[in-house]
């Protein structure tokens, strides 16, 4: 059976996501927080409700606020 290819970039049909797996990759996508934000809540209704509860998490946030 052949290897199959690493896939550095694919998108999730079931989950709406996109995975990225290329160190290159992610450097570009954390050195563009314009196209890229860290802030997921905004993607899911009802998130509104947590925005409380992820003040201050750095996983969710962008730019100088995560420095």
């Amino acid at each position: 059976m052949p290897e199959q290819p690493v896939q550095i970039v694919r998108f999730d049909e079931r989950t709406g996501f996109w995975h990225v797996s290329g160190y290159p990759e992610i450097v570009d996508i954390l050195a563009d927080p314009k196209t890229y934000q860290s802030d997921t809540n905004r993607l899911f209704p009802g998130a509104e409700a947590f925005a409380e509860a992820d003040k201050g998490n750095l996983v969710q946030m962008d730019g100088p606020a995560h420095r």
